[in-house]
């Protein structure tokens, strides 16, 4: 009797285990061994000196090996782990030129399966610069950008894609701002303001302009800071070139000034024209969201889009693409863009829900996942998101 008891309570064990096992989706597969790789390329990387320079080495034979939708799965899961990592585009940039052999020859067919905003669009960023970046036979001009940022690149990212070939431009002129600029000219609207921005920026830092030996990144202090802010008076006859230098001079003054929001206003609206006024505190705003502790605090975004302007419509413009910019770096930083919203008031809260929605029923595929951070928004938003 005993023998009969103990083969039934087996049986009723093993069943339970095929009914589990018939429930595991293939996507909880894909996630444990995305959890498994990320812990490996922690152990790997945790105590190398060149921290985000061996995260990208190690994501690139990870994307080689499984493809771009598991390289997703497994960033995920490595900015649990080190949620310094969150802003990624340095690490993104690193992975896409660890495979830029590859990627110069395929680089289309790698352009269409990425996510081009991801970690602010670092790894279009490192797909663009293997292809032309590192080709002497191709020469960068306005037709370049109707053939790649309309032509390859997914038509919602073709202003990204401006302001990446704007970086490429100045390394591909050596450092010479007024040269590299002139290659703008034919262009016009956004496109012109992003060419423009790409441009100023890489001659802030030079981060691709060392990388490719030809000179060092500078010392990000002070006297760096007045050099840019100099820079930007020199260019204060155009609309577009002053707003491209202040697009980038946000950055410079977040910097030198610890990410505080008002300092950081206060500069932009020095500039002359409100295209340029309107851009860098827009830009401030996804710069400040973005940084890791101590540089912000994650529970005090009064300040954010809502500080100095009174004008609804730029506000709003804020609102969007600080969200938008806070979940390309990373989708776990849901719970500081709750908390950013719910700073908000009125319809700017509205707004700002609404756009955080959005944002997950885009990104969010699988089912398990959307739920939760629908679950994490304020209860009478939770149905919303869940249509």
């Amino acid at each position: 009797m005993q023998s009969v008891k103990t083969l039934i309570i087996g049986g009723l064990a093993l069943f339970d285990i095929s009914l589990a096992i018939f429930f595991i989706t293939p996507q909880d597969f894909v996630l444990a061994s995305s959890q498994k790789t990320a812990q490996e390329v922690f152990l790997v990387c945790k105590s190398d000196a060149r921290y985000q320079e061996c995260i990208g080495e190690e994501f690139a034979k990870v994307m080689d090996a499984r493809g771009f939708g598991f390289l997703s799965e497994t960033l995920l899961s490595y900015q649990t782990l080190d949620p310094g990592i969150r802003g990624c585009h340095t690490m993104a940039h690193e992975t896409a030129q660890a495979l830029k052999r590859k990627f110069s020859v395929l680089w289309k067919d790698i352009l269409r399966q990425i996510d081009p905003g991801l970690c602010g669009g670092g790894f279009m960023h490192g797909v663009l610069e293997a292809r032309v970046g590192d080709d002497p036979r191709f020469n960068i001009d306005t037709r370049s950008f109707e053939e790649i940022c309309h032509g390859v690149v997914q038509e919602n990212f073709s202003d990204s894609c401006a302001h990446i070939l704007g970086h490429i431009i100045f390394v591909e002129k050596e450092g010479n701002l007024k040269v590299s600029l002139n290659v703008c000219r034919g262009l016009a609207g956004e496109m012109l303001f992003q060419c423009y921005g790409g441009i100023f920026m890489e001659d802030s830092v030079r981060m691709s302009f060392s990388d490719h030996g030809l000179g060092p990144e500078p010392f990000r202090n002070w006297q760096w800071f007045l050099r840019q802010q100099e820079r930007c008076r020199e260019y204060n006859g155009d609309e577009f070139l002053e707003g491209g230098c202040f697009f980038d001079l946000a950055g410079a003054a977040a910097e030198v000034y610890g990410f505080r929001a008002a300092n950081v206003y206060d500069i932009c609206m020095t500039a002359r024209f409100s295209l340029a006024r309107e851009r860098c505190y827009i830009r401030a705003s996804n710069i400040i969201i973005i940084a890791s502790p101590p540089n912000t605090n994650p529970n005090d975004f009064d300040e954010l889009c809502g500080l100095i302007y009174f004008d609804i419509s730029v506000n709003n413009r804020c609102i969007s693409w600080t969200v938008s910019a806070l979940l390309d770096a990373s989708l776990l930083f849901m719970p500081r863009g709750v908390r950013f919203c719910e700073r908000k008031q009125g319809l700017y809260q509205t707004k700002c829900f609404n756009e955080l929605i959005g944002q997950i029923q885009n990104r969010v595929s699988r089912q398990d996942r959307h739920i939760r951070f629908c679950n994490a928004l304020p209860a009478h938003y939770q149905e919303q998101c869940k249509e």
